[in-house]
């Protein structure tokens, strides 16, 4: 079973900075992803919902949509890259299974997934 751990997280906000600053960034249709290669092999993943996806009942529900989709195509996705997920706040009217869909989709386009897949 694939889990997040502490060293899996981006904390800092150099760290998100330096992310944004690359300007690679994928549009899903609940969520925008941000993402650039990071020297180390580890990837790292930060989520983020603000108040306007709702309460905070409807931010927690869109991160673990967002933590779930990433945890299930972790092996998939290539090492090395650091990603920051944004919620949109249209991510509660998708349910999960067109969301992962449309996530994989847009990751191969963007050549993020291994090439054995």
């Amino acid at each position: 079973m694939l889990a997040f751990k502490q060293k899996n997280r981006i904390k800092s906000k150099s760290h998100f900075n330096e992310i944004f600053s690359y300007q690679h960034k994928m549009n899903t249709k609940g969520f925008v992803v941000y993402y650039c290669k990071s020297e180390q092999r580890q990837s790292k993943y930060a989520f983020v919902a603000s108040k306007r996806v709702g309460n905070a009942a409807s931010r927690n529900y869109a991160k673990r949509l967002m933590r779930e989709i990433v945890r299930l195509n972790q092996l998939r996705l290539n090492c090395g890259l650091d990603m920051i997920f944004i919620a949109k706040s249209a991510i509660i009217e998708y349910d999960f299974l067109e969301l992962n869909k449309h996530f994989l989709y847009l990751s191969a386009q963007h050549e993020l997934l291994n090439q054995s897949d």
